[in-house]
């Protein structure tokens, strides 16, 4: 990755590396960067910056007309009301109430081991990498340490 990172920044005519906020610039930097500041830095930067699919010639309002138009065809071939009832065709639930239940019912009996996992990796984090607290761009950090 480094030698990929070196040669992009050598093809825009800068000395250095060139990081991207995306694969497989981003993984290693939030797994290995031993900078906090940029582990901080790039995550913060990737939540702002979601890339969009962008179709030649097609501008936003475009896209968001077709894809409307793509799912009137969706519920008219189905003869149903909404696009969750729709997206249940092929599915086992019968009806969107069934698929809410279903996750609240997930997340409650995950939701204790996911804490207690967190909990261990804040642990780890502080006691052997010195990061009193435990922040979203440390979490990948400490996993890979």
């Amino acid at each position: 990755m480094l030698a990929e990172a070196r040669a992009a920044a050598q093809a825009d005519g800068r000395a250095g590396y060139k990081l991207t906020l995306r694969m497989p610039s981003f993984l290693p930097v939030t797994q290995y960067a031993h900078d906090r500041a940029l582990r901080r830095s790039c995550t913060r930067r990737t939540r702002r910056a979601r890339p969009t699919f962008r179709a030649p010639g097609m501008g936003q309002r475009a896209r968001g007309r077709r894809i409307l138009a793509l799912r009137r065809e969706a519920r008219s071939c189905w003869a149903t009301a909404t696009m969750p009832q729709v997206s249940l065709v092929p599915k086992m639930a019968q009806n969107p109430d069934e698929v809410i239940a279903f996750l609240r019912d997930l997340a409650r009996r995950a939701k204790p081991f996911a804490e207690r996992d967190f909990g261990g990796l804040a642990e780890f984090a502080r006691d052997e990498l010195g990061l009193a607290e435990l922040m979203p761009w440390d979490v990948a950090y400490a996993r890979s340490n």
